[in-house]
């Protein structure tokens, strides 16, 4: 395009939108400069989500005698009403910066203008809302003390102040075997239905003892849990035990109706107005969420064929936080079903190829038919570096996961390559798994990140 005239409105496939305003004099006339879409960047710091398309203005570091403006779209759904998180990434000589003054803000129209004086690569970003932990304690009360059951539930009630329950202390006492659970509870505070999570068990020890659970539960703000152990068989085969023992205070009084439940499994039997469990709760930032998947399931998207061919496919997502909670992927048979598969989680490569370092693997049965699947590793044991790729695959191929074999699965892929899946299918024998599919196709997965502890 020729600096020429004095204004230049471009309007580029897949960046519509975008106005480069280039007043009389600012270049040389003559001077022929391109504007197009960009590779997508990454900010110069955490705590960023990319908001629109990036743009790209050749040749860099074209110096201009007075400021030019560029007008870029983006997503002003993520601002959620406020234009002061919106910020303009900007990469120019191999630094990235991030652009937060200057800036004309219209969440209307979902456009953000800036100034600038010389040529580079940009991209809106939208700053992540920052929600500190919220934390439940009633340990260090007075009237710590021990409310003891044979055989049951017991434990009791909180009021959640975040929408992730990160973990929860108890002090444990008796014999057998119990596992650590989370309820929901009726409008009266009740436990009710089935629990929302029931941990791994684990041995009781004989003289109580502070232990500490990680659930990873999504939870509402202002509603009631209740959190205890269960020896109760009748909750999750294998527990056993004649007396177990939880640490309650007696300190009155405590937010009505907060208080002790316990019950042979459901735990429905209220102590005392004013006692409460001794505990730590520890809830956290509302989780992040990767969709990828934002169409319905059909068949023959990608597929696997025969043992002598590529038997391991999968796609590269960028990690928006620390800790991965759960994640989905669409499979189905290629010829018999019932196989048993692997599904696994490795690091890569800056470029996105993945490695042979397994962060997490397990197997699974192949369903009959085209069905999504969901997949959550137990808690924290998938750390992630934020603005960081990874690889989630699934593989017929027992060299990948142990216990893995059959003659062929399908995945669901994504042809649209969304917001933070940057990277293509990748496939092979094997791991390494090098060999990329098209550019704009990726897994159909739904991804569930949280900060962790």
């Amino acid at each position: 395009l020729s600096t020429d005239c004095p204004m230049l409105t471009a309007d580029l496939p897949g960046i519509g939108g975008v106005l480069v305003t280039i007043p009389a004099g600012a270049l040389p006339t003559g001077v022929t400069i391109l504007v197009g879409p960009g590779r997508n960047l990454t900010p110069s710091a955490l705590g960023y989500t990319r908001a629109g398309p990036s743009l790209s203005c050749l040749p860099e570091g074209t110096d201009f005698t007075t400021p030019i403006r560029i007008r870029l779209p983006f997503d002003a759904a993520l601002a959620g009403g406020d234009p002061s998180r919106v910020a303009v990434t900007v990469v120019s000589g191999g630094t990235t910066t991030e652009l937060t003054s200057g800036l004309i803000v219209d969440l209307a129209t979902g456009t953000c203008s800036f100034p600038t004086s010389h040529f580079s690569e940009y991209q809106v970003f939208v700053k992540d809302l920052v929600f500190p932990p919220g934390v439940v304690d009633t340990t260090t009360l007075p009237g710590q003390t021990d409310v003891a059951i044979t055989s049951g539930t017991l434990g009791g009630t909180f009021v959640a102040s975040q929408v992730n329950l990160a973990s929860f202390s108890l002090r444990v006492g008796g014999n057998g075997v119990a596992a650590p659970v989370v309820w929901a509870t009726d409008g009266a505070g009740v436990p009710a239905g089935a629990p929302l999570w029931v941990g791994e068990p684990f041995a009781v020890p004989a003289s109580a003892t502070r232990l500490v659970f990680q659930p990873n539960v999504a939870t509402t703000d202002g509603a009631r849990y209740f959190v205890g152990a269960t020896n109760a068989a009748a909750v999750k085969a294998g527990l056993s035990g004649s007396a177990l023992s939880v640490g309650v205070v007696g300190t009155n009084p405590l937010p009505s109706p907060l208080r002790v439940f316990s019950g042979a499994s459901l735990p429905s039997a209220a102590g005392a107005a004013g006692e409460d469990v001794s505990t730590e709760v520890v809830m956290n930032a509302p989780p992040v969420t990767l969709l990828a998947a934002p169409s319905p399931i059909t068949s023959g998207d990608v597929h696997q064929t025969a043992a002598a061919g590529p038997r391991t496919y999968g796609g590269v997502f960028m990690a928006r936080d620390v800790n991965l909670v759960r994640f989905t992927l669409d499979v189905g048979p290629k010829g018999a079903a019932g196989n048993t598969l692997g599904v696994f989680i490795t690091n890569t490569a800056p470029n996105g190829t993945p490695s042979t370092t397994v962060l997490w693997s397990a197997t699974f049965t192949e369903p009959a038919v085209l069905t999504r699947l969901t997949f959550e590793p137990p808690a924290y044991t998938v750390t992630l570096v934020p603005q960081t790729k990874y690889f989630i695959g699934v593989t017929a191929d027992a060299t990948v996961v142990a216990g893995a074999g059959g003659d062929g699965f399908e995945l669901r892929s994504n042809p649209n390559d969304p917001l933070w899946f940057q990277n293509p299918l990748w496939f092979g024998n094997g791991l390494p798994v090098t060999n990329a599919g098209p550019l704009s196709r990726t897994i159909s997965s739904d991804i569930l990140m949280n900060a962790g502890r």
